[in-house]
């Protein structure tokens, strides 16, 4: 592999034949406003300009020190980017956009590199300056152009969530938080439901609100090429071109009592409708000459304040869509994504997590324990949640991860729900059983055959040291559950097989007064490889019922001298087991 020094010498005396190149001490860095750790050259080479003239500029590369790993970054000396300034690909801060962000050099020719990096900035200012360059270009960085800083006296604001599923109205909401959450103090939205979602966190949160209204404007063609620090009186001399209606609606919204408006227009970027906007300074209430009343908001910011900049602001949009195109990079709607889960110990607990991977996944959660010490070494949740109500805790938890996520909870055993409440179950899409009780698993089956429960359900349970993990799957028109066990009540395919054992707990998963022993890692070994099985039945029509057991490491059972099942006696360690009556 090349190293750093050997790939600036070569390509230094390639580059030196066909430019000129000198390097820049740490004095002219300092002057330029350039890193000073950096090795940095000025290349001064020639353009074909508009009128087809030989005209010279000076760029500046920027070497980084994993260079051959990475490009060189390039910058147009200042006195030309003045001269050039605002063509597409070229960025307010001088850099030039020369390579996609998933591009990678050729580590082997860091010279030939460097000379394609100039070939394309070269041919990016041809281009810009004779004009062959088109909206198009200026649409796919506006974002950029958008966000960049045209003075010292300015900056984009970037402290507004914009929460939406459908487009937004032309009068939409805005909510002004009293405490700031991160770096958000403003929430724009139109009270779907994913903004009520937020409203309820804040709520939880005991976070303060106020809530007022913006404005919209459609089809705005102002902002179409840098720079875009515009005055007042530019931006209202384009808002009249918008028409009579529009106009009066700006103006009479301006008007309005209350703190500085938001306005906010769209911009369609490669298919995708984008928001960005701007609200004005405030107009000054009081002005020497003038009397009180005979100023509005408008007469002052179009007259008086006319040269004042706008404040422009660039939200950050929200919503699951979004995220998952940005992590999956695929939406597909209308999967099953509502759960009910009863047991929030170290099983349920921990295949929330699991669960929670799916797009827009929502919870139901039934449990009455707290969280207590002993619980936390396999527990998904830390010291931090100590006795809070596990249902509680992990609505806590989920919520700051996602607050726009629906998360509900019952501080009642599955039983009294079931009893009180069976809608409250039956509005998920699946039911998850992790309590490890026989009787209660017995009573829900019983609840599934008398219609009560309508809802697929998973029983999941581990025997002690997780030498057995176990999971059926109930469809509600075939309950058979009853048939994955003996008259005498014992699992047909338990992996252990004799429970006459000190070491052992007495049943087969924990009871609230003794304690069954397994280790955080296997949980998670075993429902890594269980939660394969539950997504296919997630994804799939499938009706048909289904066992599935998880031999663990059998040399536990070894070393403990704990005896197992004729079942597990040839099925090697670690493997799941799709089990058939």
């Amino acid at each position: 592999m090349i190293e750093y020094n050997e790939a600036l010498e070569r390509v230094i005396s390639y580059i030196e034949k066909r430019e000129r190149v000198k390097s820049i001490n740490n004095y002219r860095k300092k002057k330029l406003n350039l890193p000073e750790f950096l090795d940095i050259w000025e290349i001064t080479t020639e353009i074909i300009d508009q009128r087809n003239k030989i005209k010279s500029i000076r760029l500046h590369i920027i070497f980084f020190p994993d260079f051959p790993l990475s490009f060189p970054k390039i910058l147009l000396s200042k006195d030309d980017f003045d001269r050039y300034k605002y063509i597409p690909h070229l960025q307010v801060d001088r850099m030039l956009c020369i390579f996609q962000n998933n591009s990678e050099p050729n580590i082997n020719l860091p010279e030939k590199v460097v000379e394609e990096a100039i070939r394309r900035t070269k041919n990016i200012i041809e281009e810009g300056l004779k004009g062959k360059s088109n909206d198009k270009d200026y649409e796919d960085e506006f974002e950029a152009y958008w966000d960049s800083n045209y003075s010292n006296k300015e900056s984009v604001n970037k402290s507004f969530l914009l929460l939406h599923d459908k487009p937004l109205k032309q009068n939409f909401d805005l909510v002004s938080l009293e405490t700031p959450v991160n770096k958000f103090k403003y929430i724009i939205h139109q009270n779907e439901d994913i903004a009520l979602k937020f409203k309820a966190y804040l709520n939880d949160q005991n976070i303060n609100y106020t809530e007022s209204t913006g404005f919209l404007i459609q089809n705005f063609d102002l902002f179409t090429e840098p720079p875009f620090n515009k005055t007042n009186k530019e931006l209202f001399n384009a808002i009249k071109k918008l028409g009579d209606k529009t106009y009066k609606e700006y103006v009479s919204f301006i008007n309005q009592k209350g703190d500085s408006k938001l306005f906010l227009f769209t911009k369609n970027i490669n298919g995708n409708l984008r928001y960005f906007g701007w609200y004005h300074s405030p107009a000054k209430s009081s002005i020497k000459g003038f009397r009180g009343k005979s100023l509005n908001n408008f007469k002052t910011l179009s007259t008086i304040q006319s040269s004042d900049r706008i404040n422009r602001i660039s939200p950050q949009v929200y919503n699951n869509k979004r995220l998952t195109k940005r992590s999956a990079g695929e939406v597909k709607e209308n999967r099953p994504n509502k759960f009910a889960l009863a047991g929030l110990g170290s099983v349920g607990s921990n295949l929330i997590h699991y669960l929670n991977s799916i797009k827009d996944a929502e919870f139901k959660l039934i449990d009455y324990d707290s969280l207590e010490l002993e619980n936390i070494g396999r527990h998904y949740l830390g010291f931090k949640y100590l006795n809070y109500k596990k249902t509680k805790a992990l609505k806590d938890f989920l919520t700051h991860f996602s607050p726009i996520q629906k998360v509900e909870t019952r501080e009642k055993s599955i039983v009294q729900v079931v009893k009180d409440e069976p809608k409250f179950i039956n509005e998920s899409d699946f039911l998850f059983i992790a309590i490890g009780e026989s009787n209660i698993e017995y009573w829900i089956s019983d609840a599934i055959d008398k219609g009560i429960i309508i809802k697929p359900t998973f029983f999941i349970w581990v025997e002690p040291y997780l030498l057995g993990g176990h999971c059926i799957y109930i469809n509600p028109k075939q309950n058979n559950f009853i048939s994955y066990f003996t008259k005498k009540g014992f699992f047909k395919f338990n992996v252990i097989g004799d429970y006459n054992n000190e070491v052992l707990s007495l049943k087969e998963a924990g009871c609230q007064s003794n304690y069954t022993p397994y280790s955080s890692n296997n949980i998670q070994l075993f429902l890594g490889n269980i939660y394969s099985k539950i997504l296919e039945i997630i994804n799939s029509d499938d009706m048909e019922s289904k066992c599935f057991t998880w031999v663990g490491d059998k040399s536990i059972a070894n070393s403990l001298n704990i005896k197992l099942s004729e079942y597990s006696l040839n099925i090697d360690s670690n493997t799941l087991i799709n089990n058939v009556l």
